[in-house]
């Protein structure tokens, strides 16, 4: 029986991702999924209802790869993100919003 060496594993390497650019800018996230298809279809029916609305995909090695985020808004004041957030709350009530 022979002994075969140990390997060290193998961390994923990290993929940088293209980011929207909303420094220093609120958004509200409003999914996330691993699916590319759920996010934008997600984004559809926001859209159909004239939100702006966007997505991208963000990359977490070791947690599961690439997943696909679906935000609302660009807002540079934080007291608009908030108010925007509480319409989303209570308009869609199925989507719980992140600030």
């Amino acid at each position: 029986m022979t002994n075969s060496p140990k390997r060290a594993a193998i961390k994923p390497k990290e993929t940088p991702l293209p980011f929207p650019d909303f420094q220093e800018q609120y958004t509200i996230l409003v999914g996330s999924f691993k699916s590319k298809e759920n996010a934008l279809a997600l984004r559809q029916k926001f859209q159909n209802k004239g939100y702006p609305v966007y997505n991208y995909p963000i990359d977490f090695p070791g947690k599961g790869g690439i997943w696909y985020r679906v935000i609302i808004g660009n807002y540079k004041d934080l007291n608009n993100a908030k108010k925007m957030a509480s319409e989303l709350k209570a308009k869609e009530k199925k989507f719980p919003p992140y600030l």
